[in-house]
């Protein structure tokens, strides 16, 4: 996956102790002035078929609501794959947030993303 840098965004792959696991960061804010590009390119995160991904969410300082459907598709898309995302870390603003809603069934939330990958 190339690095997406967006209007206060950026997202990239990390390395990952797992071979079969993709760590994917997402680092800055989900507003409205990106969450329409970054709607429109965020798929390319499967471009190489693996479909096991770790989302760091641990320096995204915000996220609107358009955001949080983006992260929820990343994860049915996978499912449809055989394959699964975990959450490996969150930022303090998004453990407030994402605990005020419901989760799809069969999306975890890990600490960091050591204990996410240890899951695999």
């Amino acid at each position: 996956m190339e690095t997406i840098e967006l209007k206060d965004l950026k997202i990239q792959e990390l390395s990952s102790k797992k071979p079969d696991v993709k760590v994917v960061s997402f680092e800055g804010k989900i507003t409205n002035s990106n969450s329409y590009e970054l709607n429109r390119r965020f798929l390319q995160v499967f471009d190489d078929g693996l479909f096991n991904v770790v989302i760091d969410l641990s320096k995204l300082d915000y996220v609107n609501s358009t955001g949080v459907a983006i992260i929820f598709t990343l994860f049915y898309k996978a499912a449809e794959k055989s394959g699964r995302v975990c959450i490996g870390g969150l930022h303090p603003f998004l453990t407030k947030v994402f605990s005020l809603m419901e989760l799809p069934e069969g999306l975890v939330v890990y600490t960091d993303i050591e204990a996410a990958l240890a899951s695999y």
